[in-house]
């Protein structure tokens, strides 16, 4: 077909350059089936040829500048031109027209070609985002509509789009829209979660963070997602300085009577109880610009009795602020809900008749939770079965007989389902981290410090991820559970997939290769598909023996091979060296 090009060509350009015709002229565009045909024909046979593509740019540019955009005929041929040059590898200023042609079609009436620009623009963001960035109002716009399908598309072109740069100028526009989607719950829990996403990933500093995702939660109340939830628990408790802050401002949030939402309500009860002390000082009350008039708000029960048993136990309550907390607990020693009663007996026997080490052991502040976040969506993960399971391929020599048959049966037992490489250990279903777990799992709740995760690879929005820990650390989210050790000479790492494009990668797959003076010993993948915009992940863990610890670094190649949305082969791959010291 592609000794046909130059014909294709010079058809197009009659075509565009032919006099009125009143047998093929549709809407003042001569023949646009022909030309619609002749492009998607030449967006075929030139999509890998570069040489070939150079060639099309005039052509396609004279299209593009030339055709008429007042009505249908002349749409459809525009918007087949934009996909020709899209799928053309040259990147060159038609692209940027490209892009502007689609910032017009969002200025449309007609919702079907608002539509597929928007959906153009998600497949184009990519390797595009610059030339996209300059149409973001009219894109804005289009989260206006009435149709919850051109709504929905928006969302997740804004969602790509937004950055370290545009973070905070977005947000303030999404949260604005939180507020006009409140009858349509399905649309706000998917524009909540977009939200919290970007916070978590370009949030400027911890106090705008904690602002952000409170004024999500006090907006959507209980459809916020859990682990952005949870990911509030953990900043607080690692940032001191919000400590005060963070308490005043909750306090005074759901002291709002037409407030509604339980999550904040948790969050702020957790606060009191842990940093209760602070309430007494006017230097947060100040900075959050309380009000000195603070309504009654109806807490859940159960967290209201967590908070109690904190401020108890604080040194400056008095004798009969203790009496009366004491008072306010005996009343559900005998209530009919099995939660309330186990916290009230557990606490006034705790008070009553532990001792004071016990207390102070059991009442004192939680430490900052050690958990992994990641900013993708949880409700969207797939599980493979078994048989989806890709092959698992890695390369080691070694330097000893012993060496090389740990090296054999590593690569025998990866490569058999019905032989996991850790039988002990294995990856377990996430669960929601619970901030109020019960008494007796904070005596031995000791806090442990954990390895710094890596970026491993970050290369055409498919990124890896390292995640370490010491030895006997287990730490579980919503979205990933972390069950990861670090003997001496032996690092077990788990490594974290991610796909930021707006379009999906199938037959995903992460290989492998250790030096000679080291082991490798790998789990099969939890599957091989990553969905767009961040929607899944996938992870797969390893271990490596470093039979030189202290003496040679840990370093490893690693391949990664995809399908992308064209069909084609992507395969990449790189060397990590950068392991923490700790290693």
């Amino acid at each position: 077909m592609r000794k046909y090009i130059p014909n294709i060509l010079s058809r197009l350009n009659l075509l565009l350059r032919s006099s009125y015709d009143p047998d093929h002229d549709i809407g003042g565009v001569t023949d646009p089936f022909l030309q619609v045909h002749l492009l998607t024909l030449l967006r075929t046979v030139t999509h890998t040829d570069k040489k070939m593509s150079e060639d099309v740019m005039d052509t396609l540019t004279q299209i593009a500048t030339n055709t008429e955009s007042n009505k249908n005929p002349g749409n459809s041929v525009l918007y087949e031109c934009v996909r020709t040059i899209m799928c053309i590898e040259t990147q060159s200023p038609v692209h940027r027209l490209a892009i502007n042609i689609l910032g017009k079609f969002l200025l449309n009436r007609d919702n079907n070609i608002r539509y597929v620009a928007l959906n153009a623009l998600c497949n184009a963001v990519t390797a595009n985002n610059d030339a996209i960035q300059r149409h973001r109002n009219q894109i804005k716009e289009c989260l206006k509509d009435a149709d919850i399908t051109i709504r929905t598309r928006a969302l997740d072109l804004i969602y790509a789009l937004t950055n370290e740069e545009n973070i905070v100028d977005l947000v303030q526009d999404l949260l604005k829209f939180c507020d006009m989607s409140s009858n349509e719950p399905e649309f706000q829990q998917d524009l909540a979660a977009k939200i919290c996403m970007v916070v978590e990933r370009y949030a400027p500093n911890s106090r705008w963070h904690i602002d952000t995702v409170t004024q999500v939660m006090a907006k959507v109340g209980s459809l916020v997602m859990e682990d952005a939830i949870t990911s509030l628990y953990v900043i607080i408790a690692r940032t001191p300085e919000l400590q005060m802050y963070s308490t005043y401002k909750l306090f005074a949030m759901v002291s709002q009577e037409e407030l509604n939402s339980d999550p904040l309500r948790r969050l702020c009860a957790w606060c009191i109880g842990e940093y209760g002390t602070k309430l007494t000082t006017v230097e947060g009350a100040q900075e959050a610009r309380i009000d000195e008039n603070i309504r009654y708000v109806p807490f859940t029960q159960q967290q209201v009795l967590d908070c109690l048993k904190k401020i108890i136990e604080h040194t400056s309550s008095s004798e009969t602020t203790k009496a009366v907390i004491e008072e306010l607990l005996k009343k559900y020693n005998d209530s009919v809900a099995v939660e309330l009663q186990q916290r009230s007996v557990e606490f006034t026997e705790l008070l009553q008749k532990a001792t004071n080490t016990v207390k102070q052991e059991v009442l004192k502040a939680m430490p900052a939770p050690q958990v992994q976040f990641e900013d993708t969506k949880s409700e969207s993960k797939e599980v493979p079965s078994e048989d989806e399971k890709p092959p698992v391929a890695h390369e080691s020599d070694s330097e000893s007989e012993s060496t090389e048959k740990q090296q054999t049966d590593s690569k025998k037992i990866s490569s058999t389902k019905e032989s996991p490489i850790f039988p002990d250990n294995p990856i377990v279903q996430p669960k929601p981290v619970d901030p109020f777990p019960d008494l007796i799992s904070n005596l031995n709740n000791n806090q442990q410090d954990i390895i710094p995760s890596i970026v491993a690879f970050n290369k055409n929005g498919v990124d890896v991820t390292f995640h370490f820990a010491k030895l006997g650390y287990s730490s579980s989210s919503s979205l990933v559970t972390l069950q990861i050790s670090n003997q001496l000479g032996i690092t077990q790492v788990n490594a974290v997939f991610r796909n930021i494009n707006a379009f999906s990668i199938n037959d995903f797959s992460f290989m492998v290769a250790v030096p000679k003076y080291m082991a490798l010993e790998i789990q099969p993948s939890t599957g091989k598909q990553l969905l767009a915009l961040g929607q899944n992940y996938q992870s797969q863990r390893f271990r490596l023996t470093n039979h030189f610890h202290g003496q040679k670094p840990l370093v490893i190649k690693i391949q990664i091979s995809y399908t992308d949305q064209t069909g084609n082969k992507v395969v990449e791959t790189a060397q990590v060296a950068n392991f923490p010291p700790n290693c």
